[in-house]
């Protein structure tokens, strides 16, 4: 029996039943792509509406004695597996994709492999911080089809993102990461492992037909792949998810429980969900199940992604040129594993050509290595990329096989980092033939507080009814410049690394440039640029590099004359600690030699800083020392921002505290007219505060 097709409830059919076929199979080299295999297969009407014989033409009779007749709605379902065998050899498991009538005596079955199953249910995605591939690809496929992963991948650690997505969808992000692919096992099922050139075996001239053709490379210049990050910290942007009324609707949630309620979806993944109106029943980073409501607000936190991308060859400053492959929204992507993924896409496209031939199918399948005379008549290597197969008794196969492309390492290629800090020689471990280096320098020191602004005269606050406003707190400092080099140390023993000091002046100075030496050459932070979000240490989950601690608050205003409410200088509090503003100056009336009633009212309060209280105002008076209306008193001095964390290499100091605003002096009436003479000054407004220190710099190494 040349061809069979064998189903999931062991039915056999055979050559007597089949007519006529095609059989597709597929592997991507680069992984731009994650085809499916397809299965096209004619048979006889007669087995699906009539009594069944088995392979040997017997009558197949039930235990009661009935015949034996083919159940259409089970047998050939959606979904239920069979598999394709020619001369006794498998050539893949397919599962059910439709049974079409196609005449009075024929069916088409269609089918696909598991990967095409994949595509019709769908994966939560969610975020990666070193869990294992072997249980990410586990979560993905959910048990749908059978599988198996190769053991140099079961225990790769990955980071990154995926979000909501057919489950075919987010393991094609899984394998474009690891720079693995789908291969068939004995039974053939899916089998996740590497593509390798080392067991190549030999197609001989016997099988292959006259003809075919050769397609060189196009010559691609450049590759470009984005490496991604995402760390969720307290001070992430705040977004508004959802805001509505969730009807009392029967779903199920990604987890499988039955609930009533409604399915919020996100774009981008969130952290810390809070709500307000309802509760959350389920969770993740890309989506949460609310119970019913009239109304309700979702809230959340957006995950800090860094992207960073990296060429193959290495070139700095923006790509213009259009012959280029680009890789920007593999997400799974990172610094662990881009080095073998840039190293497979230029593999590919700058010297993989393809070969097209007609081959008599044997034992070969796609994603395997063979040997074979090309159309014009020169030894060849490759790997198969493509069978298109006709079903018949002789199985012929147009073959497109990728022929000098040498397939890199799966997996990650960093599984270790080293922090140096201080000055210090590291000994590069031996066989490490490439490294990642980040340089970061040291962190800027804070910016100045602003001094609070002086208070005016009486006559002038009592025309312009006007508060003296505190300073504004100092910008934080930036965080250490950052420089990320490749670097090729094949052979060399070590280097040396000089961390740069954080700054310390206290008004935004840069931080001490890091320099790493090797071989002779010399790279310097200052080379990098600063970062408003930092650097992202995948392996700890750590960010370094970050900017200071915003300060945003500014000193307390200081007193007006517009009414006796509002002379004392405002308060300031940071939540926990509260400084007062000063109080109003001690009122004093007379009446005058002329008769005419005069009253002075105390100088206003000095607004008070963080740090400090404000001056109360001098005292209006009249006595022997003459007649003073009261003067406005000093704005509290603002403290120094705090020190960057020295445990956070190369963060920015933060901004000094802003001074508060002085106190306007007061003026002098007589019988409700204002007079002008002698009128008191304004309290000088308060200092503003240094800004803190940044931390010292740091390199990272990546082997």
């Amino acid at each position: 029996m040349s061809n069979k097709l064998i189903t999931e409830s062991g039915i056999v059919l055979g050559d007597e039943i089949i007519i006529d076929g095609n059989l597709q199979l597929f592997e991507s080299m680069t992984g731009s792509e994650l085809a499916y295999d397809t299965l096209t297969i004619t048979v006889m009407a007669n087995i699906f509406r009539a009594a069944f014989k088995d392979k040997n033409g017997k009558q197949v009779i039930t235990s009661d004695g009935k015949r034996f007749i083919l159940d259409l709605s089970r047998t050939w379902s959606y979904g239920r597996w069979i598999k394709y065998y020619h001369d006794d050899e498998l050539k893949g498991k397919f599962y059910i994709e439709n049974v079409a009538r196609i005449g009075r005596e024929k069916y088409k079955i269609t089918a696909m492999s598991s990967v095409g199953l994949l595509a019709n249910t769908q994966h939560y995605g969610g975020i990666y911080q070193g869990k294992a591939f072997g249980e990410l690809v586990g979560e993905i496929i959910g048990g749908v089809v059978p599988y198996t992963v190769d053991l140099t991948l079961q225990n790769q650690p990955i980071y990154g993102w995926l979000p909501i997505a057919s489950r075919r969808e987010n393991l094609h992000q899984a394998l474009f990461a690891m720079s693995a692919s789908i291969k068939k096992d004995e039974n053939g099922d899916m089998f996740i492992t590497g593509l390798s050139k080392d067991t190549a075996t030999e197609i001989p001239g016997s099988r292959i037909y006259m003809g075919g053709s050769v397609e060189y490379p196009q010559a691609t210049k450049i590759i470009a792949l984005s490496e991604h990050a995402y760390i969720g910290r307290a001070s992430d942007e705040e977004v508004t998810l959802y805001n509505d009324a969730i009807s009392a609707d029967s779903i199920t949630t990604p987890s499988g429980q039955v609930v009533l309620g409604g399915l919020v979806l996100f774009d981008e993944p969130c952290h810390d969900l809070t709500i307000t109106g309802t509760t959350i029943i389920e969770s993740g980073v890309n989506f949460a199940v609310l119970a019913p409501t009239g109304e309700c607000e979702l809230k959340g936190l957006k995950y800090t992604h860094t992207v960073r991308q990296i060429t193959r060859p290495e070139i700095i400053g923006d790509i213009t040129d259009d012959n280029k492959a680009i890789a920007e929204q593999a997400t799974l992507v990172s610094i662990a594993n881009s080095e073998n993924v840039a190293d497979r896409l230029a593999n590919y496209y700058g010297s993989a050509k393809k070969v097209t031939i007609d081959i008599v199918q044997g034992e070969e399948s796609t994603g395997d290595a063979v040997t074979f005379l090309d159309p014009f008549n020169e030894q060849t290597e490759g790997l198969i990329s493509h069978l298109d197969m006709r079903i018949s008794g002789i199985l012929k196969s147009k073959a497109e096989i990728i022929a000098d492309y040498d397939p890199p390492d799966i997996g990650n290629y960093y599984s270790h980092v080293q922090l140096l800090t201080g000055s210090t020689t590291w000994l590069i471990p031996p066989g490490t033939e490439k490294i990642r280096a980040v340089l970061i320098g040291g962190g800027s020191s804070g910016h100045k507080g602003e001094n609070g602004a002086d208070g005016i005269d009486g006559y002038n606050a009592n025309r312009q009814s006007y508060f003296p406003p505190g300073g504004n707190a100092g910008a934080a400092g930036s965080g250490g410049k950052i420089l990320i080099k490749t670097l090729n140390v094949e052979g060399v023993a070590s280097l040396s690394v000089l961390c740069g000091a954080g700054n310390t002046q206290g008004d935004g100075q840069e931080g001490g440039n890091t320099t790493l030496t090797i071989n002779g050459d010399t790279y310097t932070s200052a080379d990098g640029t600063s970062s408003s979000i930092g650097f992202v240490e995948i392996f700890g989950g750590n960010s370094y590099g970050l900017p200071g601690i915003p300060n945003n608050t500014k000193g307390g205003h200081g007193g007006c004359p517009k009414s006796s409410a509002e002379m004392p200088g405002e308060d300031f509090t940071d939540g926990v600690n509260t400084w007062y503003g000063g109080a109003r100056g001690a009122y004093a009336s007379w009446t005058n030699q002329a008769g005419q009633f005069m009253e002075r009212s105390g100088g206003c309060g000095g607004g008070a800083a963080h740090g400090s209280d404000g001056e109360s105002g001098h005292d209006g008076r009249y006595d022997h020392l003459g007649r003073t209306a009261g003067e406005g008193g000093k704005g509290g001095d603002g403290d120094n921002g705090a020190n960057a964390d020295p445990a956070i290499y190369g963060m920015g100091g933060q901004g000094g505290y802003g001074g508060g605003g002085g106190g306007c002096g007061q003026r002098e009436w007589a019988d409700g007219s204002e007079r002008t003479l002698a009128l008191p000054s304004g309290g000088a407004g308060g200092q503003g505060g240094l800004g803190g220190n940044g931390a010292a710099g740091c390199v990272f190494i990546y082997y």
